[in-house]
């Protein structure tokens, strides 16, 4: 499954969406994933970005239908105008990258074991003399991330599929989904959408497994 966010930055109000993969729970289950998904916003969100208003989450599962195969939305619920960050932005464009990997699955490539997130606009406090984002803040959103993947693993799938609650990179050119395994930041701030980078740059790594 995925979980995504959709918002916009107030003083420049283009839809964004950023998301994570995890495996998919009951219908039960989701309005613990909801619950989830609103306190991303304000433990991650809310410290990175400038002020914001959340339009929207949603849940997609990776299917075929509809003439097409990909991913399906299957709910969603309205942000209520959830408003959340602070301060001046940076270049719209720019974006904080953050990934997870898993390391063990050897006979899948590389690149497939990995996914990324990208998570933007930035607040301008953020970004250090060098132009990238200071060590410090990069290491506490490294803390952040790992808390958020052991939250997200409390909303069980079923049984069997423990390992892959957390954050999971999922490869659709395989067709599975893998454990994951490590959480992965950079400093860098990269363009949105771009698939230029591979994995984050100057890489601080958080064990999940």
């Amino acid at each position: 499954m995925k979980l995504s966010w959709v918002y916009h930055e107030v003083t420049f109000p283009e839809l964004c969406t950023t998301g994570v993969h995890s495996f998919l729970r009951d219908e039960e289950d989701k309005e613990d994933l909801f619950t989830w998904m609103l306190d991303f916003v304000t433990d991650i969100f809310t410290p990175l970005m400038p002020s914001s208003v959340l339009d929207r989450f949603v849940i997609s599962q990776w299917g075929t239908g509809g003439g097409f195969t990909g991913w399906h939305q299957i709910d969603t619920r309205e942000g209520g105008s959830l408003a959340f960050g602070s301060g001046d932005p940076l270049p719209y464009q720019d974006a904080w990258v953050w990934g997870y990997r898993n390391s063990s699955e050897s006979a899948i490539n590389l690149g497939r074991r990995r996914n990324r997130s990208y998570v933007g606009p930035i607040k301008k406090s953020l970004c250090s003399t060098d132009g990238r984002m200071t060590d410090g803040f990069r290491d506490s959103m490294v803390t952040a991330l790992v808390l958020k993947d052991t939250e997200l693993k409390a909303v069980l799938p079923a049984t069997g599929f423990e390992d892959l609650c957390g954050f999971a990179p999922v490869s659709a050119a395989e067709g599975v989904i893998m454990n994951g395994e490590t959480v992965v930041c950079g400093r860098r701030f990269d363009t949105m959408r771009s698939r230029a980078q591979k994995t984050p740059e100057e890489n601080h790594f958080g064990d999940i497994s």
